[in-house]
């Protein structure tokens, strides 16, 4: 799996990329809390911070440039 992120995120934990991964394989938030073994609550939370995080990486990558 890791191998399959770019090197800024290479710095996310383990378990935010993880999360991620799965949303990207198309698993529902239900599916994902079965296979995390936790709640939908836990997973949308789960999923907001770590969007939270690349969202910070990704703008430390690229700077504040406009389009």
């Amino acid at each position: 799996m890791s191998n399959r992120w770019p090197a800024w995120a290479q710095t996310l934990p383990a378990t935010d990329r993880e999360v991620l991964q799965l949303v990207v394989d198309g698993y529902k938030v239900n599916e994902i809390a079965v296979i995390l073994d936790c709640t939908p609550a836990a997973v949308s939370m789960r999923i907001y911070r770590a969007k939270e995080k690349v969202r910070q990486l990704w703008m430390e990558e690229v700077g504040d440039e406009q389009p």
